[in-house]
């Protein structure tokens, strides 16, 4: 009985077309006869392959109903391509004949058709559907019209039913008849639609195109094809391809046209589909390739090529150059090391066979030799009966992830020298800044490094380790050359290669001198000198890190400067106090001698608030007594053009502020500038109108100088007698609060033990002196870091301590960057976590304190499960959050003494200390369970593998390792998403 309307038909009872394919091309025709045998439709095809034009004629000739089509490629072997269509159609006309093109000029379809055949197809467009369908309407066009030869007296009435659009119309395109399935299109009735013309609805792109065709027929060629858009009655455009007739009277005029038109939207747009995969394909920068179920590669776009280095690849498809490489029994076995192609086939194949996916690191091989570290994706295709038809790969270049991971190592590597190298406490300054340019020669790839001193112009080297392209640079010389344009920016600046010199650089005139990089070095905001490095050799474009480095370099350099600066400063203090002159003044080179500055206790000596003089600008003469003006003046400018650096006045009286006059001893100090111009005087004053009262009060005259750090005078039982303001906003304490109290009581951190006090006091008693680092306690509460200096005063030089002065800066900022600078190098920079150089530290430390207590403890090994397809799919940035993400849900879960370490790429170690192999597997199961619920950027979820081993006392760590990297690689095998463990 016949199947029932909802049954599909079965392969017996489908409609069957017999083809005749003479193509002398096997591969062409290998896929014709595959895109034939795919079963997209009702009808199947048997098709019959002759591959030379005698072949097919005698087939023809022997028995020409036994084929319903013929499928012909023009370019034959025994036959001129202008012939073989015409050579076909004299053996038989009864069979329609479809001809196959290796171009996709419509101009060559065309003329096929003019010269008889059915119709055309391009070979770089073929699919299933487009070639069957193709075939159904060329076998359905030609049997129509044999059909109506044969019976003429039915033409209205398939006309009326064709499935396709019949029209006949006059010249002028005025509508003389329209079958059913064109009134259905347009949506309109006969009476609507006969004797308008329809080249007045015909969209305007068309329209000229379409009179040309109308006006090129001919007696001689009266049919003729095009296509055009045609609205459907929804207002969808459509494509119609027509095929026309002319009509002609006697004196050769066209009379009428007889068209019937083809609606081949569908044909069309999966003929752009494909070529438009081509092109992506083609574009696309990865290597991507077809093979068929052996292994032959079918295909590779250009990318694959470009990667691999093929001749020619960027010019596009190359057949010739593709059968050269590609073809043969070991087709593309040169592409692959034997390391990759021997893992490809144990595992990468075998997988995809088997689960229809495998993706994996690989290589290929660049056609000079050299590896190329690739991420390789197969995907098996599957026929109806489940086995491998073929298989298409993407292979993707990594070698900028691996020369991210290489950078991201040295940088690490490069942070741990500086780090070591500035957190030396037992080094000197001058051996930190010169191991300090040995870090960045090696690093930079330089010959020479220096730094040159540039705001008091002398241009002098400070420091320099390699050698200079054009000879020795040695700390202490002088007018130094250094990469100047560093003098105008805030960061680094330099060459790679000569061709990128910039001007205005003085390394730059040195031919020796092919690469430079140089920075700029601040102190306090100012420019104080510029840190030097030069090559002999061009190299690489400098890259980030590099920059990062020398900044980070820079930055330490200026910090150092700023220490020794008040270090000095601090001497210079010190000195002052102990030098002995009571009253400081700074005067103007100006008539009269402007005060520029007096020191505090002025208050005490002449009665004057500071700010009444130094503040107003107040005449130094005008404090002078009326008779002693002159000769003051006069010894100053006596003592100014003989270019002294210093002199002593003659005693001469200032008024006090009660009106009262006091003798003064004035030592006064020319300042000049760098052209020997005076800028102004420096004079430090002692009152000698009370000799013995001026000896009680210069030490504490000389504390209470109001410097840029923390002072405080003690008696010689340590109870403060003087503190300064400084000291009030360091400490918190004011003066009144601290007056009277033992700053070992008022300040006392709790982070020195007693022999640290024993041992400063010790110093002090036999050197009087003692400098250094100490922690202090704010009134509020807080820590901080102050660098002092303490001095103590003896009544005579052998006699009892009567006070000490102490001296101090606070020294956060520089504790601050010495911090950061040990986070850097013992972090990792994205999530926060310990780097696996510190984790194997942190491992090495519990391994220890296991084997002294015989307590053991586990290792979770954690990999995140296709990570990499985060990556491809997300983003590199979103791939960063979810790593980030994913420790704080560990961390949420671990306790305070668990660490998290990121061990490389998304691979994390998990220390579980004083756990044993059962508890750590339930926690790496809850841990496991945790992450599946959280929800991440980008993807969603994520699932992590997690192996896991437990320490055994005395073996060595990398055992333990071991066995959890094996319990990982269980987990993946098993599926992902899973927990295994090794003993």
């Amino acid at each position: 009985m016949p199947p029932r309307a909802s049954e599909p038909p079965r392969p017996e009872d489908s409609p069957r077309l017999s083809v005749l394919l003479v193509e002398d091309n096997m591969g062409d025709a290998a896929l014709v006869r595959d895109l034939l045998a795919i079963p997209t439709g009702a009808t199947r095809f048997d098709t019959t392959h002759c591959g030379r034009l005698q072949e097919a004629r005698e087939h023809l000739a022997r028995d020409a109903a036994a084929f319903d089509a013929i499928l012909l490629d023009l370019n034959l072997p025994d036959s001129d391509p202008d012939e073989t269509l015409q050579r076909v159609l004299s053996t038989t006309r009864e069979i329609p004949v479809v001809v196959l093109t290796g171009d996709d000029h419509a101009a060559t379809g065309a003329h096929a058709i003019e010269a008889g055949a059915e119709d055309f197809l391009s070979k770089n467009r073929l699919g299933e559907d487009l070639l069957q369908r193709s075939l159904v309407y060329a076998v359905t066009r030609h049997r129509a019209r044999r059909e109506l030869a044969q019976q003429e007296a039915l033409y209205r009435s398939l006309v009326e039913d064709h499935p396709h659009l019949v029209t006949r119309y006059l010249p002028d395109t005025t509508l003389l008849h329209a079958n059913r399935s064109m009134l259905e299109h347009l949506g309109r009735t006969s009476e609507e639609l006969l004797g308008q013309r329809w080249l007045d609805w015909t969209p305007e792109a068309d329209a000229g195109r379409v009179r040309a065709h109308l006006e090129s027929f001919t007696p001689e060629r009266p049919v003729g094809h095009f296509e055009n858009t045609l609205p459907r009655a929804d207002g969808e455009l459509r494509t119609i391809m027509w095929s026309n007739r002319a009509f002609f009277d006697a004196d050769g005029r066209i009379t009428a046209f007889q068209g019937v038109g083809i609606d081949v939207t569908e044909q069309r747009e999966a003929e752009r589909g494909r070529e438009r995969l081509i092109q992506i394909l083609e574009a696309t920068p990865d290597f991507v390739s077809m093979a068929d179920a052996e292994g032959n590669i079918l295909y590779v776009n250009r990318g694959g090529k470009e990667l691999i280095g093929l001749p020619g690849a960027e010019g596009g498809a190359d057949p010739e150059q593709d059968r050269t490489f590609f073809s043969g029994e070991r087709a593309g076995e040169w592409l692959a090391p034997e390391w990759a192609r021997e893992r490809l086939a144990a595992e990468g194949l075998p997988t995809a066979r088997r689960t229809g996916f495998w993706e994996g690191e690989s290589a290929l091989l660049h056609v000079d030799g050299h590896e190329i570290p690739v991420s390789q994706r197969i995907i098996a295709h599957f026929d109806d009966d489940g086995e491998p038809e073929y298989y298409s790969t993407i292979i993707r270049d990594i070698r900028p992830e691996k020369t991210r991971e290489a950078l991201e190592q040295r940088r690490q590597n490069a942070l741990q020298d500086l780090h070591r190298i500035t957190s030396t406490a037992d080094t000197e300054d001058a051996g930190k800044l010169r191991a300090l340019l040995e870090l960045g020669l090696r690093e930079f790839a330089m010959n020479h490094g220096r730094l040159v001193r540039v705001d008091d112009g002398s241009r002098r080297i400070l420091e320099a380790a390699g050698e200079w392209p054009e000879g020795a640079g040695e700390p202490g010389d002088r007018d130094a050359n250094f990469c100047d344009n560093a003098l105008t920016e805030t960061g680094p600046v330099g060459f790679h290669a000569p061709e990128a010199r910039e001007t205005g650089c003085s390394i730059s005139e040195s031919p020796e001198a092919r690469a430079c990089l140089g920075m700029p070095v601040y102190v306090n905001d100012e420019l104080r000198a510029v840190l030097s490095f030069v090559a002999r050799r061009p190299r690489e474009p400098f890259v980030p890190f590099e920059r990062d480095l020398i900044n980070l370099m820079a930055q330490w350099i200026g910090h150092e400067l700023t220490r020794r600066e008040q270090r000095l400063a601090l001497e210079r203090e010190r000195n002052l106090f102990m030098a002995g002159p009571t009253l400081i003044f700074a005067w103007d080179n100006a008539p009269g001698w402007p005060i520029q500055y007096v020191s505090p206790n002025v208050r005490e000596i002449l009665g004057y608030d500071p700010q009444e003089l130094a503040g107003e600008r107040t005449p130094h003469n005008d404090l002078v007594h009326p008779d002693d003006r002159e000769r003051v003046d006069r010894e100053v400018q006596a003592h100014t053009d003989d270019r002294s650096a210093n002199f002593q006045h003659t005693p001469y009286r200032m008024r006090h502020r009660d009106g009262g006059w006091r003798w003064m001893l004035d030592f006064t100090t020319i300042e000049r500038d760098e052209f020997g111009a005076v800028d102004h005087y420096h004079g430090y004053l002692v009152d000698i109108t009370e000799r013995r009262e001026l000896e009680e009060e210069l030490e504490l005259l000389a504390a209470t100088f109001r410097a840029s750090h923390a002072i405080f005078i003690t008696d010689a039982d340590g109870r403060i007698l003087r503190a300064n303001p400084a000291f009030e906003e360091i400490t918190g304490y004011s003066a009144a609060e601290s007056i009277g109290a033992n700053p070992r009581e008022l300040l006392k951190s709790g982070a020195h033990g007693r022999t640290f006090y024993l041992d400063l006091f010790n110093r002090l008693d036999e050197q009087g002196h003692w400098e250094g680092e100490i922690w202090d306690r704010r009134k509020d509460g807080v820590l901080i870091p102050l660098y002092m200096s303490i001095t103590a005063l003896r009544s005579g030089d052998d006699g009892p301590v009567e006070h000490y002065v102490a001296v101090f800066h606070d020294i956060s900022r520089q504790k601050h960057l010495e911090a950061e600078l040990e986070r850097q190098a013992l972090h990792d920079r994205l999530t926060g976590v310990p780097n696996r150089r510190h984790l194997e530290s942190l491992l090495e430390q519990e391994a220890s304190r296991s084997d002294r207590h015989g307590e053991s403890f586990s290792v979770l090994l954690l990999d995140l499960d296709r990570f990499k397809a985060v990556n491809d799919t997300f983003g590199h940035d979103v791939g960063d959050e979810v790593l980030q993400t994913l420790v704080r849900v560990l961390q949420e879960r671990l306790r305070k003494s668990d660490v998290v370490g990121r061990w490389g790429g998304e691979e994390f170690m998990i220390l579980l200390p004083a756990t044993d192999l059962q508890h750590a597997r339930k926690v790496a199961e809850t841990l496991r369970s945790r992450v599946g619920k959280a929800v991440f950027p980008g993807p969603g979820h994520i699932t992590v593998s997690i192996g896991v081993s437990e320490y055994q006392p005395g073996e060595p760590l990398k055992d333990t390792f071991k066995r959890a990297d094996d319990a990982l690689y269980e987990a993946k095998r098993r599926g992902r998403n899973r927990v295994a463990a090794h003993e």
